[in-house]
C-alpha cells in the first residue's frame, strides 16, 4: 500500500456522489493489479516449492516465509493498518495458495488440445462404477477387518487417498487397476491413538476419518495438503463439539489442516446444521454403524445435503443395519455392516446418465456395460430426465442402452431435490431443437458457466420460479469458441457431451473431471469419437514453447 493514501482519508459522509464512483473507480482499477500481482505471486512461490520439493527439500522454506513478512512488516510499518496478526493471516493464506498449486505438479500437463470430435458408430463400453459406493465398500471392508476383492470400483484419486490413508491405521488394502482388496489382519482393531494421518486433499477422506476417529476416545492428528489446507473447518468444528469431541487447528494461520482431534468415544445423537457440506453427515453415516451406542442423525426440513444420503441409507439397509427412519433423520444402531466377500458396486448413475447423453447429441446408440442400479433412491431420476430428452432407454441385468428418438415438441427437465443432475438437464435442454424449460430451485444465472453456454449456443433463458425457459435469440452473435471453466467433474463432462452437437468450445480445467473419472480422456478420444485426434498446439508461438504448467485446457 502506498503512505499516500494516508492523506486521502475521511469521513464518508464528505464525499459527494462523484467522488464516491471516483473512488470505485479506483478500486477497481487497483483491484485488477492487485490480483494480477497474487497470481503472478502464487506462480512464483509454486515453482519455488516444486524446485524444493524434487530435490528432496520440505515444500515450505521457513526463513523465505520469516524473509516475506519482515517484507511485509517493513510497509505495514509506515501507517496504521489494524493488528499485525490479521495481515500475517493474509500472508498465510497466499502462501499456501502456492503450496497447493505446488500440490498439482506432479500430475500430467498437457498443452492446450483443440478436438472437435466425431461422432463413431454405435458404441459398448463399460460404465464407470458408483464413485461414493466404491469409497464407502473399501471403508466398511478395512474398519470391520473382512475379507474383500471390490473389482472393477471407481478407482480415482480420492480412493487411492482413503486407501493410503486406511493403511496408515493397520488396514490390508491394496489395489490394482481392476481392484481394490482387503486382507483380514490378524489383531482386529485399526490403531489411530496418538496416530498422525496423512490424507491427502479430499474432503472425503478427511470427513471418514474424522467420523471413525469421533467413535472411539483417544487422540489423532490430520495433516493434509492442497484444498484441505485452505479449507475452513468452522461447520466441521461445531459438529465434532456436539459428538463430545474438540477439533483444534494446528496452525493459527490458515483455515484447515493440520489439525487435532480430541474425542471422548461417546458419540450418540447429532443435530445437522442446513449449511454443512455433504461429505460430513454422509461420512457420520458411513462410520455409526461402528459407534459403541449407534448414532441418531437428525436434520432440518429442505437439508440439500440429504440428497446425499439416499444412496448410503440403502447399502446400510441392505448389509444388514438396523436402520430406524425418523421424520427428519435416521438412528443407525450399532451392527457392523456385513459385505460379501466380493461385492458388486452398481454404474454410477449421474457419471452414466451423461455418458447415455451422448447417444443424444452423436445420434448413435451406445449401451453402457455394468449393474445399472434400478433399486436405488435416485436412479430413476436420471432416466427419466433422459427419457424427457427423448431418449429411449432400455436395460437388463448387466447394461443399459440409449436410442435416440425424436425431440419431444417442449422439452420439459425436473431436478428439483437432485442438484448433480443439473449439469444433464442443462445440455439436453440447451440441445433441443425447439422449446425446453428446466425446473430447479437454483437461480441458473448464478452459475458463470452459463453465460458462455448461452452465448455459445445463441440462447436465453427466462425464468419464472423455479422454470427456467431456453429460447433461440435470433439477435443474438454466437460466441464461437468460449473458454469455459467446468464448476465440477460432472459439468466437465457435460459439456464434453454437450461438444458433439456443439464443437469448439476450449474447457480450461479438464484435470477436474480427471480426478473423479481417470480414464474419462482416454474413453472420449478413442471410444466416443471416431479417431485419436492429435494434440495441436492452439498457436504457433506454443509448437515450440513448452507449456506452462498451469496451462492446462482442452478445445472441445
Amino acid at each position: 500500500m502506498r503512505p499516500s493514501m494516508k492523506t486521502e482519508r475521511t469521513h464518508p459522509a464528505a464525499f459527494s456522489a462523484r467522488e464516491a464512483i471516483s473512488l470505485e473507480k479506483r478500486l477497481l482499477q487497483e483491484e485488477k493489479q492487485f490480483a494480477e500481482t497474487v497470481l503472478r505471486r502464487t506462480e512464483l512461490l509454486g515453482e519455488i516449492t516444486a524446485r524444493r520439493r524434487r530435490g528432496r527439500k520440505p515444500g515450505a522454506d521457513p526463513e523465505l516465509e520469516k524473509t516475506l513478512w519482515k517484507t511485509w512488516e517493513s510497509a505495514l510499518s509506515s501507517g496504521s493498518f489494524g493488528p499485525h496478526r490479521h495481515w500475517r493471516a493474509f500472508l498465510a493464506q497466499t502462501n499456501s495458495l502456492a503450496y497447493a498449486l505446488a500440490d498439482q505438479e506432479g500430475a500430467p500437463e498437457r498443452k492446450a488440445w483443440i478436438l472437435r470430435p466425431a461422432a463413431a458408430s454405435p458404441i459398448h463400453l463399460h460404465g464407470p462404477s458408483d464413485v461414493r459406493l466404491s469409497l464407502i465398500f473399501t471403508f466398511w471392508a478395512a474398519a470391520g477387518n473382512m475379507q474383500s476383492t471390490l473389482r472393477r470400483p471407481a478407482l480415482n484419486d480420492g480412493l487411492i487417498e482413503l486407501i493410503k490413508a486406511m493403511n496408515q491405521l493397520g488396514a490390508g488394502l491394496s489395489w490394482d487397476s481392476e481392484a481394490v482388496v482387503h486382507r483380514q489382519r490378524r489383531a482386529g482393531g485399526l490403531e489411530l491413538e496418538q496416530k498422525t494421518i496423512h490424507l491427502g486433499q479430499h474432503r472425503t477422506t478427511l470427513a471418514l476419518m474424522l467420523a471413525l476417529a469421533m467413535g472411539r476416545p483417544g487422540v489423532v492428528k490430520f495433516s493434509g495438503s492442497g484444498e484441505l489446507n485452505m479449507l475452513s473447518l468452522k461447520p466441521w468444528e461445531n459438529i465434532c463439539t456436539q459428538l463430545g469431541a474438540r477439533l483444534h487447528q494446528l496452525n493459527p494461520h490458515a483455515p484447515g489442516l493440520p489439525a487435532r482431534l480430541e474425542s471422548g468415544g461417546q458419540a450418540h445423537s447429532v443435530r445437522l446444521s442446513p449449511d454443512l457440506p455433504w461429505e460430513l453427515p454422509w461420512a457420520l453415516l458411513a462410520a455409526a454403524p461402528f459407534y459403541p451406542q449407534g448414532l441418531r442423525l437428525t436434520w432440518p426440513e429442505n437439508f440439500v445435503a440429504g440428497q446425499n444420503l439416499n444412496t448410503l441409507i440403502q447399502a446400510l439397509e441392505s448389509s444388514a443395519v438396523p436402520v430406524t427412519r425418523l421424520d427428519n433423520g435416521l438412528h443407525v444402531h450399532p451392527s457392523p455392516p456385513v459385505i460379501p466377500e466380493q461385492p458388486e458396486i452398481p454404474l454410477d448413475p449421474a457419471l452414466c446418465a451423461l455418458l447415455l447423453a451422448w447417444s443424444r447429441f452423436s445420434s448413435h446408440s451406445i449401451t453402457v456395460l455394468g449393474y445399472w442400479p434400478k433399486d436405488a433412491p435416485d436412479a430413476h431420476r436420471y432416466i427419466d430426465i433422459l427419457r424427457a430428452g427423448g431418449l429411449e432407454i432400455s436395460m437388463d441385468q448387466r447394461s443399459v442402452t440409449a436410442t435416440p428418438g425424436k425431440w419431444p415438441a417442449d422439452v420439459v427437465l425436473d431436478v428439483r431435490d437432485l442438484d448433480e443432475a443439473l449439469p444433464l438437464a442443462v445440455i439436453l435442454a440447451l440441445g433441443a431443437p425447439g422449446k425446453s424449460s428446466l425446473v430447479s430451485p437454483q437461480d441458473l444465472r448464478d452459475l458463470e458457466v452459463m453465460t458462455g453456454l448461452l452465448r455459445f449456443t445463441g440462447r436465453t433463458c427466462e425464468i419464472d420460479g423455479p422454470r427456467h425457459r431456453f429460447m433461440f435469440d435470433n439477435h443474438a452473435s454466437p460466441d464461437p469458441s468460449p473458454d469455459l471453466e467446468a464448476p465440477s467433474a460432472l459439468w466437465g463432462m457435460a459439456l464434453a457431451m454437450l461438444s458433439f452437437a456443439y464443437p469448439g468450445l476450449t474447457l480450461n480445467n479438464p484435470g477436474e473431471l480427471t480426478t473423479h473419472w481417470p480414464r474419462f480422456w482416454h474413453v472420449f478420444q478413442t471410444v466416443l469419437s471416431k479417431s485419436k485426434p492429435k494434440p495441436e498446439p492452439s498457436s504457433p508461438e506454443t509448437a515450440d514453447a513448452q507449456p506452462k504448467k498451469q496451462s492446462r485446457r482442452i478445445r472441445l
